[in-house]
């Protein structure tokens, strides 16, 4: 399973390219993203905290994201009066586990793998205010973050606001807290390198509750898992 979203989301990193757009945006009309994918890749560091008297199970390793913009694919030739940015995602992060190991229990030795990924969708739209522009919405994210011998896993409805600073080439600035399912926040800044490349900084926290490796129940206790990620993105069009 862990190979199989891997693989996904590689296979969308390698496979993202633009579609040639043919709308031609007016001073009151927008168009929406040509982009069918695109994608992200980057280094990671990522924890499960917040564990009582279990230590922070802490790892480090390398996150790939692939995003499939069907609704402003669907609209790319047409003119809207508004700004539109839509996904599906998924993403996934493979690493090692950087805190020690603790001893076994029922089930023999901790892990010393690190295991992320996420799903869902977001939606958001807005306006163009010269240039700027502002953005909001929703989404939906399911996740599972496996660091050592702990594990979380949930589902958290994220609002989500975004400002973009300049027109040809933008600064992306992105937030967003939850309103619904697990307690989250998350925040991310895209700010152009060359061509349709971006650099990225994303952060999330999950407030959840995670499943031990060494109790002799499957009852799970409240927890924190976050990760940070810093590397390139390709940029949405617009």
């Amino acid at each position: 399973m862990k190979r199989l979203i891997t693989l996904v989301a590689l296979t969308s990193l390698v496979g993202s390219s633009s579609a040639g757009a043919q709308c031609r945006p007016t001073a009151r009309t927008y168009c929406a993203d040509p982009l069918l994918f695109t994608a992200a890749l980057g280094y990671v560091q990522g924890r499960v905290a917040d564990l009582g008297s279990v230590p922070n199970r802490e790892m480090t390793g390398f996150n790939v994201r692939a995003d499939l913009h069907v609704i402003s694919f669907i609209f790319k030739d047409t003119k809207l009066p508004f700004r539109l940015s839509d996904a599906l995602f998924i993403d996934a992060t493979m690493g090692r586990m950087t805190t020690d190991t603790l001893p076994g229990g029922l089930f023999g030795a901790e892990s010393t793998s690190g295991f992320s990924y996420g799903f869902g969708f977001q939606f958001l739209a807005g306006k163009q205010l010269g240039r700027f522009a502002v953005l909001g919405g929703l989404g939906r994210k399911g996740y599972s973050h496996e660091v050592g011998g702990a594990i979380m896993d949930g589902s958290t409805t994220p609002l989500i606001a975004r400002l973009e600073i300049g027109r040809a080439k933008p600064i992306f600035l992105t937030a967003s807290t939850s309103v619904a399912g697990d307690e989250s926040i998350g925040a991310r800044v895209d700010v152009p390198l060359f061509r349709r490349i971006n650099a990225t900084v994303d952060y999330w926290r999950i407030e959840g509750a995670a499943e031990l490796w060494n109790t002799a129940t499957t009852a799970k206790r409240p927890a924190t898992a976050n990760m940070l990620m810093v590397g390139i993105r390709t940029r949405e069009l617009k």
